[in-house]
């Protein structure tokens, strides 16, 4: 018995992205296959496509990976993460912003985890059979607008959501008070999130991103192993 992808996978996740997974893995299942059934489905790719996907994933991977060291940066403990910004202060980095540097990279993430879900959509869904053409040069938003006409119900379809990438990708945000302001261009109307709900977000964001490329590869890739860059 091979062990799925997913299964390896959901070994990695704390307590609370584990529960969430499992509650929209279902779904992800079922659009998969109604994608298949209605004829929308790529899932005949070559070794060296599969390859290439690979190598734009962990290239998307770096950014992940400057938002992870930051973390080590930035810690619970006060008296130590005072102690690792005076080593960068040391070397001659600039720390005085280094909360909003940090927040900065959090959002950055955020938009690369977009970015790879979309890239993970228009790569094997048909979307000129939905009236969409050239999905790749359209935004995730319209994408996912795509599918949640034609699937309605899906539970994963409807959780996504591109506010927060729309504002984040065009940097119409800001910080203020222990929130980010999600904003419509610079004067348009604003939506608050805490950063304890932002950083949450993208934690999922994480998780279903990567659920559902790796569910796609049980389902059609069994053999390959999974390829985690954690």
């Amino acid at each position: 018995y091979m062990k799925k992808k997913i299964d390896q996978y959901e070994g990695f996740l704390g307590s609370v992205e584990k529960k969430f997974l499992r509650k929209y893995k279902l779904s992800i299942n079922e659009l998969l296959s109604d994608l298949e059934r209605d004829g929308l489905l790529y899932h005949k790719f070559t070794k060296d496509q599969i390859n290439r996907i690979f190598k734009l994933i962990r290239t998307s991977n770096i950014p992940l990976q400057l938002y992870n060291n930051f973390n080590k940066i930035i810690t619970f403990d006060k008296e130590q993460t005072k102690k690792n910004v005076e080593s960068l202060k040391a070397m001659g980095l600039r720390v005085d912003t280094i909360a909003e540097q940090y927040l900065a990279v959090l959002c950055h993430s955020y938009q690369v985890l977009s970015e790879r879900l979309k890239l993970h959509l228009v790569t094997i869904i048909d979307f000129s059979k939905l009236d969409l053409e050239n999905a790749h040069k359209k935004s995730l938003g319209m994408c996912i607008g795509k599918l949640k006409v034609k699937y309605p119900n899906n539970s994963f379809l409807q959780y996504l959501n591109t506010k927060i990438r729309n504002a984040v990708t065009h940097y119409s945000y800001f910080f203020e008070k222990g929130a980010i302001k999600l904003c419509d261009g610079y004067f348009g109307p604003t939506e608050e999130m805490t950063l304890k709900e932002f950083v949450e977000e993208a934690r999922y964001l994480n998780v279903l991103t990567e659920g559902f490329f790796i569910i796609y590869m049980d389902k059609y890739y069994p053999e390959i192993p999974l390829i985690l860059d954690r």
